[in-house]
């Protein structure tokens, strides 16, 4: 059946096709930006309210995901892999992957751990964007077999059925060495760094000058300083030193829980 040609009085501002085909989809996009400014392009319902993304919210959402992917090393041509259910976040990231230069490879939310590997390996994606910690913890089970893969970007931060976000921090030995011989505080080791009440006050101002970027949901309401750094004798990090999450979750328990009945919400 032959398509009709497109006319100029079909509709109101929009081009005819031969000009669309010679556009991007992030030129497309930032033309509409521009042009629809504080019209509503995305909505999304939450807690039972609908919340309204004018485009240009959209762009910035956009944007600031791009210069993201950018800062992280993201080269033109490399691939991102998007795990999520359909939400404005899947939108954000893969127009800042193309509009960086990228290829965004979207992956079934119901997909097992091992379909995730499969699709992440074969496009050799670099950055993979979850969406929550469900499927964090698929793309942390085949972590160790994807070589090309750098980054694990998480939507949406609250996970394990927990109200607020707590934090497990183990310090750079080099750098609070340096802190308490500069503040005159008398240490023997690492653990007792981690003890000194003038260390614990230095981490909470760093946690707290980080939560000024984030909204309530995603702040770190609590933490603990371990006392001895990771390793891969411990089994809490990979061969390849990466963080075995799940592994320390569980190592950790007590330590973790006693955050959230510290900590009222």
């Amino acid at each position: 059946m032959p398509m009709p040609r497109p006319t100029a009085s079909a509709s109101a501002g929009v081009e005819p096709a031969a000009q669309l085909a010679e556009k991007t989809i992030p030129a497309l996009f930032w033309e509409r930006v521009k042009c629809s400014g504080n019209r509503v392009a995305l909505r999304r319902k939450d807690f039972g309210v609908w919340q309204e993304k004018t485009w240009t919210e959209y762009g910035e959402q956009v944007r600031a995901c791009g210069f993201g992917l950018i800062n992280l090393g993201m080269k033109s041509g490399e691939r991102v892999a998007i795990l999520s259910e359909d939400r404005p976040e899947w939108f954000y990231a893969d127009l800042a992957t193309q509009c960086s230069g990228g290829v965004s490879v979207g992956i079934y939310a119901t997909n097992s751990a091992e379909q995730c590997r499969y699709i992440a390996g074969h496009c050799e994606a670099r950055v993979w964007f979850v969406e929550d910690q469900e499927q964090f913890d698929k793309a942390m089970q085949v972590r160790d077999q994807l070589p090309e893969l750098c980054w694990i970007v998480v939507f949406d931060l609250v996970g394990y059925g927990k109200p607020f976000l707590t934090a497990l921090i183990v310090l750079d030995e080099e750098t609070v060495s340096h802190y308490a011989q500069t503040h005159s505080i008398p240490f023997a080791n690492l653990a007792d760094l981690a003890r000194k009440p003038e260390i614990i006050r230095l981490i909470d101002v760093e946690v707290r000058k980080v939560n000024r970027n984030w909204s309530d949901r995603e702040q770190i309401r609590d933490f603990r300083i371990l006392r001895w750094e990771l390793s891969s004798e411990d089994e809490e990090l990979t061969p390849t030193l990466k963080v075995r999450r799940l592994f320390l979750c569980q190592k950790y328990a007590d330590l973790i829980e006693g955050m959230y009945q510290k900590v009222e919400v």
